[in-house]
């Protein structure tokens, strides 16, 4: 039986982990590891020649994407008051230099259509591409929201302009 010490012990620990403050660092440092996890999942990608097994990687490539995506959600949805000038175009350069991974990556999943479909495996890959959206999406509106006004319409641009990738994509796989 868990001890009512250990609840308190746990509710407390999580509880500080919710409101530790974030900042351009914490972004920018979140930023760099969906690049990283962008290129792997390119790489798994683009080396998927077809069948389930071999899609374990690609599968796996696009868990851990995801997954970065969300935390940088969270760690600038958390940033509760608008970043300076400098720290935000500081992130508006990372985050564009991210929609030539983000394109990539894309184009590498739209090229392997016919691989993906021979497996049985295009509904699965429609579905991590929504996902891999939505997940952007919010944290693209969460930069957006923590931007400098002089960078809003900046940042809004680049939201449009990764949009437009997803679309793309995703008009690829339901032709």
């Amino acid at each position: 039986m868990v001890s009512f010490n250990t609840l308190l012990i746990l509710a407390t620990a999580s509880s500080a982990l919710v409101i530790q403050r974030r900042d351009a660092a914490t972004i920018l440092a979140d930023i760099k590891t969906i690049n990283t996890n962008l290129n792997a999942l390119t790489s798994a990608t683009t080396t998927y020649t077809g069948g389930l097994i071999q899609a374990l990687p690609v599968s796996n490539a696009e868990q851990t994407l995801d997954t970065s995506i969300q935390k940088a959600g969270t760690d600038a949805k958390a940033q509760t008051t608008p970043l300076s000038s400098a720290d935000s175009l500081q992130v508006l350069a990372a985050a564009n230099n991210l929609t030539t991974g983000i394109n990539g990556t894309l184009v590498a999943l739209s090229a392997k259509k016919a691989a993906f479909q021979s497996a049985g495996l295009t509904a699965t890959v429609t579905g991590d591409i929504t996902t891999l959206k939505t997940d952007t999406d919010v944290l693209s509106a969460a930069l957006v929201a923590v931007a400098s006004p002089d960078t809003k319409a900046q940042a809004t641009a680049l939201q449009s302009k990764i949009n437009e990738q997803f679309a793309a994509a995703s008009a690829a796989f339901a032709a």
